[in-house]
C-alpha cells in the first residue's frame, strides 16, 4: 500500500515538472498540433515513469543465494489516539475528492447526452451531426456532434463557426477532454493538472482557429467574429466551445503568428531531454527484485554446486565444491536472521515494505565480512539487515580442492508488514 502511495506522489511530482516546462518554454509556441501531443504525452509519461526501469540495469555474477528471510511488523500497533490508522483520514479525503470530480464528469456527460436527444438534427457534414435549437446558448462540439447556436450575424459567419467546430470533431479533441478530466479526478489536489487541462483546451482552440484562418483571406474579420461571440456565454464544461472570453486575447494573437518559422524546437528538445533523464534516474533508483540480471546462473544454497567459479579481481569464489555452511543449517540461519533483524520503527510507522539484497563473504576462518547492500528501498532497512548480518556467528568455511577459501553469498531480506 505504502509503495503505491510513493508511486502516486512521484506521478504528481512529474506532472508538476512537465507543467512547469510547458508553462515557461512551450505555451506561446504556435505549433498547436505538436503542443497538443506534448501535453497529452507529458501526462501519460508522468503516470508511466514511476513504474519504469531500464532492463539489465544491474548485473550480479553467478553467486550462491541464501533462502529469503521475511521480517514482519504489525501495523495494527500503529494508530492515532482514537485508534484509527493515520492513513485512513487522508485516503478518505482523497477518495471523496475523486468521487466528487467523477460525479461532475458523469453529470456533464449526461447533460450533453440529454441535449443531443432533445435538439433537432439539422444536417450531417463530414460524418459529423449538426444540431440546432433555441436551447443552445453557444456553439460547441463533442465528438461527432456539433450544437449550433444562432449567435452569428450572417450565414457566412455561422459557417465559419461550424468550420471551427468541425476541426475539433475531426481531430478528436473531445477525447483529450475526456482523458484529462479523468486524470484530473485522480489528481484533483495537484494544481499542475488544472493548468495542463487549461493548456490542452487552449492549444486545441488555437489549432481550430489556425485551420479555419487558412481558408479565409481576411483574418481581421475572423478576429472580430471571435470578439462578438466571446461575451455573455454560459460555458459547457466538457464540450469544445467556440465562444470563450477567457481565451479571446490569446486566440487573436495566435491568428497572426507564423506556425513553423517562429517555433523554437530547442524548447521541445529540452522537454524530451528532461523526459529521457527522468527515465534514466527512475530506472537507476527503482526497487524491483525482478530487474536483477544474473550473468550466468544463480545457485541456491541447497542445490548441488557446479565446478568452482572464481573472481580473480576480488579474490573471492562465487561457487565452490564445499559451500560455507551456517552452524545448524539453513533453518538455524533463517531463525537467527528473523529474530535479529529489527523492522525499523520509522518504516513501520510509514507502512513501508520492500526487499533488501545483502551481499557478504565468508572467509577462510568462517568469519562474515565484505558486507554490501546491492539493492534496497530504504537506508533504514539496509542498516537493519547489515547490522544483523555483521553480528552473525562464525560459519563452517567453504572448501575448494581441500583448501579453505573465501566465498560470497547473496541474502534477500523481505520487510513485510503482517
Amino acid at each position: 500500500m505504502n509503495n503505491l502511495i510513493f508511486r502516486f506522489v512521484e506521478i504528481n511530482i512529474y506532472l508538476a515538472a512537465f507543467a512547469g516546462i510547458y508553462f515557461f518554454f512551450l505555451k506561446n509556441l504556435p505549433n498547436h498540433r505538436l503542443n497538443r501531443f506534448v501535453i497529452l504525452g507529458s501526462v501519460a509519461v508522468s503516470f508511466a515513469l514511476p513504474f519504469m526501469a531500464l532492463p539489465g540495469s544491474e548485473v550480479l555474477r553467478a553467486t550462491a543465494w541464501l533462502p529469503e528471510v521475511v521480517v514482519g511488523g504489525n501495523p495494527a500497533n500503529i494508530s492515532s489516539g482514537n485508534g484509527l490508522n493515520y492513513l485512513i483520514i487522508p485516503l478518505a479525503l482523497y477518495a471523496l475528492g475523486v468521487s466528487y470530480h467523477l460525479f461532475r464528469f458523469v453529470l456533464n456527460l449526461r447533460a450533453i447526452r440529454k441535449m443531443q436527444q432533445t435538439l433537432s438534427l439539422d444536417r450531417l457534414e463530414y460524418g459529423v451531426k449538426i444540431y440546432t435549437g433555441i436551447a443552445i446558448e453557444s456553439t460547441s462540439s463533442f465528438f461527432d456532434a456539433i450544437f449550433c447556436a444562432n449567435e452569428a450575424s450572417s450565414r457566412e459567419e455561422q459557417e465559419l463557426i461550424i468550420a471551427h467546430e468541425l476541426v475539433h470533431a475531426r481531430e478528436k479533441h473531445s477525447a483529450d477532454v475526456v482523458f484529462i478530466s479523468v486524470v484530473k479526478a485522480l489528481c484533483w489536489f495537484n494544481p499542475a493538472i488544472y493548468y495542463m487541462e487549461k493548456a490542452l483546451k487552449t492549444t486545441n482552440e488555437f489549432r481550430a482557429d489556425e485551420v479555419v484562418s487558412r481558408s479565409i483571406t481576411d483574418k481581421s474579420a475572423y478576429g472580430e467574429l471571435l470578439i462578438s461571440s466571446a461575451f455573455g456565454v454560459k460555458p459547457i464544461l466538457l464540450a469544445n466551445q467556440f465562444s470563450n472570453s477567457n481565451l479571446l486575447k490569446n486566440r487573436i494573437t495566435m491568428l497572426y503568428k507564423n506556425n513553423a518559422k517562429n517555433a523554437s524546437f530547442s524548447s521541445y528538445f529540452l522537454l524530451a531531454s528532461v523526459g529521457i533523464l527522468a527515465i534514466f534516474v527512475q530506472s537507476c533508483t527503482k526497487e524491483n527484485p525482478n530487474e536483477i540480471v544474473v550473468e550466468e546462473q544463480v545457485i541456491k544454497i541447497d542445490e548441488q554446486a557446479p565446478a568452482s567459479q572464481y573472481d580473480e579481481e576480488s579474490g573471492v569464489y562465487q561457487v565452490v565444491e564445499e559451500m560455507p555452511e551456517y552452524k545448524g543449517g539453513n533453518d538455524a540461519l533463517i531463525n537467527y536472521l528473523a529474530n535479529n533483524i529489527v523492522y525499523p520503527e520509522e518504516c513501520r510507522d510509514l507502512e513501508m515494505e520492500g526487499m533488501v539484497f545483502v551481499s557478504f563473504t565468508i572467509d577462510e576462518n568462517g568469519k562474515v565480512g565484505d558486507i554490501d547492500v546491492v539493492r534496497s528501498p530504504d537506508s533504514r532497512m539496509s542498516a537493519a539487515a547489515v547490522e544483523a548480518v555483521s553480528k552473525m556467528p562464525s560459519w563452517e568455511p567453504g572448501k575448494h580442492k581441500g583448501e579453505r577459501v573465501k566465498v560470497r553469498y547473496n541474502l534477500p531480506v523481505k520487510f513485510k508488514l503482517s
